[in-house]
């Protein structure tokens, strides 16, 4: 999963590292939702890229997109990847806050039981009768 940060306008790049993918058509397409069955934004032909970088420029809304980067060659190739633009990603949220919740609830715990102690009541009535 991929996160794209804010709406709007977006470039994408697409780099073909391999070298054979340099030699053989390639094209990709960009679908809004979180399937191949949805609304096809861009469709860019296969071609072949010798730079090997295949870029597109287009208007992103909020939520779910595929892109999908295909090759045609002997043994076609399919990659698929999916983009989320500006949304939340609760997962990531949970675990950056959970530390911090156990921290604070685990000091809780221990100044509770510390002000409970015998040992700390004992103390603070002797400071009393100094």
């Amino acid at each position: 999963m991929h996160d794209i940060p804010a709406v709007g306008n977006t470039v994408l790049v697409v780099d073909l590292v391999e070298p054979m993918l340099r030699e053989i058509p390639v094209g990709i397409k960009l679908i809004r939702g979180g399937s191949e069955e949805g609304d096809v934004i861009v469709d860019i032909r296969s071609s072949i890229y010798e730079d090997g970088v295949i870029n597109t420029q287009q208007e992103l809304g909020e939520g779910r997109h595929l892109l999908v980067v295909t090759a045609e060659g002997v043994q076609p190739l399919k990659y698929v990847y999916q983009l989320r633009v500006d949304m939340i990603n609760y997962a990531e949220v949970f675990r950056a806050t959970i530390g911090p919740v156990i921290g604070l609830l685990l000091i809780t715990l221990i100044g509770y039981k510390l002000f409970k102690s015998k040992r700390f009541k004992n103390w603070m009535a002797a400071k009393r009768k100094v």
